[in-house]
């Protein structure tokens, strides 16, 4: 049986301001936790100890092991109505929490906290960089790879942790929603921060979009996350199965079973048995 646990995105948890999230403006997201906070790799640590204790899993799905970023992701989202283009989220979602500003001041290579923040800042102002260049690395120039260190270096010690914490109570597979996007935030934790080789389910739109090859020398077992639930329409459900199937993943997970109407549902088993023979 497994377990599907999601980790930094919390609505109801108290937790002080240093573990969440916080932009270049200094907004602080009450939602998103940031893995560089000691606090919030202890919370996620024993979140994964306590399911996998109370209940008998041999295997844990874990989501949002990184850190959350600008998205929301939530019920009556608060976040989709700012039209944010990906390269502004992506901007948005470098944190700038105690914790992650020392680590770029101790990071070296020029990389420090306040600087930064005053360039991603600049980059956000209307009609400036974010709007006319949509890759991140380029906007933020040689401070890039240290950003995508610090984020690294965090996520795969919450990585670590919470791997410790599974297999304590005899879990004997972990797997990561996971981005083949380096600059990912939010559910789908970047492959680049996970490091080693993970167990990884990535969504359906990027096993779509990107080079499977390329993808699996990046993973361990590969899986794709296809969702049947609205905005999808019904008629489209089966082809998207079809053609996820046929980039050669080792495993379709359809989103959401117990979730869906009979008109979905027999979508969904008419190209299962399409798929299975």
């Amino acid at each position: 049986m497994e377990a599907w646990i999601v980790l930094s995105h919390v609505d109801a948890v108290a937790a002080p301001p240093s573990s969440r999230v916080t932009d270049a403006f200094g907004d602080t997201f009450d939602y998103a936790l940031c893995p560089s906070s000691p606090t919030t790799r202890a919370y996620v640590r024993d979140l994964v100890a306590n399911v996998t204790a109370a209940a008998d899993v041999d295997t844990v799905v874990l989501e949002a092991v990184g850190p959350l970023g600008a998205d929301h992701n939530f019920t009556h989202e608060k976040t989709s109505g700012a039209d944010w283009t990906t390269v502004e989220r992506q901007l948005l979602s470098i944190c700038f929490c105690e914790h992650c500003r020392r680590a770029y001041d101790e990071a070296g290579s020029g990389l420090e906290a306040a600087g930064l923040a005053a360039r991603v800042r600049a980059l956000l102002a209307p009609g400036t960089g974010a709007a006319h260049d949509p890759n991140p690395s380029r906007l933020l120039g040689d401070a890039a790879s240290g950003v995508l260190r610090v984020r690294q270096a965090s996520t795969r010690a919450a990585r670590e942790s919470v791997e410790q914490a599974a297999a304590a109570n005899g879990v004997t597979r972990v797997r990561y929603h996971a981005s083949a996007d380096d600059w990912a935030t939010g559910p789908f934790t970047a492959l680049a921060a996970l490091g080693d080789q993970p167990d990884a389910i990535l969504p359906s739109a990027e096993i779509l979009g990107t080079d499977i090859e390329a993808v699996r020398t990046r993973t361990g077992r590969l899986s794709a996350y296809t969702s049947a639930m609205p905005p999808r329409a019904i008629d489209g459900i089966g082809a998207l199965i079809d053609e996820t199937a046929a980039t050669g993943v080792d495993e379709v997970m359809i989103y959401h079973a117990g979730l869906l109407g009979p008109s979905r549902w027999e979508r969904v088993a008419q190209a299962i048995r399409r798929v299975v023979g």
